[in-house]
């Protein structure tokens, strides 16, 4: 099997997005803390969900990025023929 090499490019940009869902989930937090008025040691008691909440936006993100790869291959071999 050929070895797989991954650009650090490749990496920097999976790091920017993983942090993004990190970042949109803790602000989603900071949001819900607001809505409800609760106690702000919620911020750090609830990082756990706050970690599962940034993988779920995370494979949502791949899963729409896999989708917009899908569209854009169909339409550029609709273009070829």
């Amino acid at each position: 099997m050929k070895p797989t090499i991954i650009s650090p490019e490749t990496k920097k940009n999976e790091l920017i997005a993983i942090s993004l869902c990190f970042i949109a989930a803790l602000i989603f937090n900071i949001v819900s803390i607001i809505i409800f008025d609760t106690s702000w040691i919620e911020l750090f008691s609830q990082i756990h969900i706050v970690l599962i909440l940034t993988f779920v936006f995370y494979f949502v993100l791949l899963v729409l990025r896999g989708l917009t790869w899908l569209i854009l291959k169909l339409v550029r071999k609709k273009q070829t023929n």
